[in-house]
């Protein structure tokens, strides 16, 4: 009833919620309200015309050239506005298409992760040769789908010219009171190696090969140490240091810096965990004495190594010595003295041990195929390296036979063979042709590639398939 009178007398106000700022009807977005007393003639019938909808933002890294959103890694860095702002609703949805995403530098080949090929004398030829372009190369193993290159690292034999100086250190001609001379003095009296100084060559040659391998997707296998082709400048007449043998602890102290270099060398590239082939052929002969001391070098490299790589990456060359991997499996007793090698931590057997002479088939059941197949190994590796059988010929410098090799036929009965107990027990083979058997062995010549028989090394990707 008071409102009825109210109204009549015009007094009667009505309470509405209106802008603060305009004392107008809401719209959504007056960002503050507040309550207000009308008289009826007095209430707002428009809405705030001042607070509009806030304008949103979308943000996108833009290509200057094409207006679009940034295609990587096609449209290059410098063309870019990073985080470009955009009134939402205006900003780019489309790629950018201006710029093509670069071709990949080489074909793309498969990986065979178990089959490698051994280029025997490359780190030397690539060495004396600093000016040779090893892409093509590189090229031809990657068409093989050889998932790495193996090659040995160093001899420093003298009666080895052609890869004497391709060593991680520095030969240095000395005269009579022990300076170090230049070669054309004729007061030189002495060439030795100086342990003390590096040679930057070798480091050079070592990141040349394993940068191109990686370039292709290829792993670099470098072959750390060859055993009885090392051990001369480890003799007091032919280094400065005067250290007087290879298994000494002077001799390994500087082998450990030089394995170390390696390492550090394979991550100055881009290969974080390499596989490392520590020696090879280490030989004792018979003379267990001999054996014992193989097998504590390689625990000590070994375990250097492994503080930089996985264990599956390490391998041992048994060919020779089944001492090379005494502490790399369970624990157990030497058959000739009761030592006890072996560790716990390395039961799995998960290292991998290479024999030598596999080409042919006789020579791979010689070299203990069936053994493998039944023993407690998971994996092994096989190499042409060392063979006696088979119709193709390697030749030394002189001429004289060095080894005898598989042809295209004879190989392709071994990998078959290798193929069937592979599959019938579950096991694995790695398989490392020896392509350069086909070139004198100690005098590698990489300049003309046809002289291999690259038909040979096409047979394991048709053998293993997929």
């Amino acid at each position: 009833m008071w409102k009825w009178i109210l109204k009549l007398l015009g007094l009667w106000k009505e309470e509405i919620i209106v802008c603060e700022v305009t004392n107008l009807l809401l719209n959504p977005y007056c960002p503050i309200t507040i309550k207000k007393l009308f008289k009826p003639k007095d209430i707002p019938t428009k809405e705030c015309p001042v607070h509009e909808k806030p304008i949103e933002y979308e943000y996108r890294d833009t290509c200057m050239d094409s207006g679009k959103m940034r295609h990587a890694p096609a449209c290059p860095d410098d063309r870019i506005e990073w985080g470009k702002k955009y009134i939402k609703g205006t900003e780019p949805t489309t790629w950018c298409e201006f710029h093509k995403e670069p071709e990949p530098p080489h074909p793309v080949y498969p990986r065979r992760e178990k089959y490698s090929l051994h280029l025997i004398d490359l780190f030397a030829y690539t060495y004396n040769h600093p000016d040779w372009d090893i892409e093509p190369l590189i090229e031809r193993v990657a068409q093989t789908e050889a998932s790495a290159i193996h090659s040995f690292g160093w001899a420093g034999d003298p009666g080895q010219a052609y890869d004497l100086e391709a060593i991680p250190w520095r030969w240095v001609w000395l005269d009579k009171n022990g300076n170090e001379v230049n070669k054309a003095d004729p007061k030189r009296v002495e060439y030795l190696v100086d342990f003390n100084q590096k040679n930057p060559m070798y480091e050079t040659t070592f990141k040349k090969i394993a940068g191109a391998c990686k370039d292709r997707d290829r792993d670099y296998r470098h072959i750390l140490f060859m055993s009885r082709y090392n051990f001369h400048i480890f003799r007091a007449n032919l280094n400065k240091q005067g250290i007087s043998h290879f298994y000494s602890p002077e001799g390994l102290a500087v082998q450990k810096e030089y394995v170390l270099d390696c390492l550090r060398w394979y991550r100055e590239v881009g290969i974080d965990k390499p596989t490392v082939l520590l020696m090879n052929e280490p030989g004792h002969y018979g003379d267990d004495e001999q054996g014992h001391i193989i097998a504590e070098w390689h625990r000590e490299i070994g375990d250097l190594v492994l503080q930089h790589t996985d264990r599956n990456k390490l391998w041992f060359d048994t060919s020779h010595s089944e001492y090379a991997y005494a502490y790399f499996v369970e624990p157990f007793k030497c058959p000739k003295c009761e030592f006890m090698f072996g560790r716990e931590e390395f039961a799995d057997r998960s290292i991998i041990a290479e024999a030598h002479g596999c080409s042919t088939l006789q020579g791979l059941l010689e070299s203990g195929a069936e053994a493998f197949y039944g023993s407690g190994w998971k994996q092994w590796a096989v190499n042409e390296d060392g063979s006696e059988y088979g119709s193709t010929i390697a030749y030394n410098p002189d001429g004289s036979i060095a080894f005898r090799f598989a042809n295209a036929t004879e190989y392709r009965e071994t990998l078959e063979y290798l193929k069937m107990r592979d599959d019938q027990t579950g096991k694995n083979s790695h398989v490392v042709g020896f392509p350069t058997g086909m070139l004198k062995l100690g005098e590698g010549d990489f300049s003309d590639l046809n002289c291999i028989d690259w038909a040979k090394y096409y047979l394991y990707k048709e053998i293993f398939g997929v």
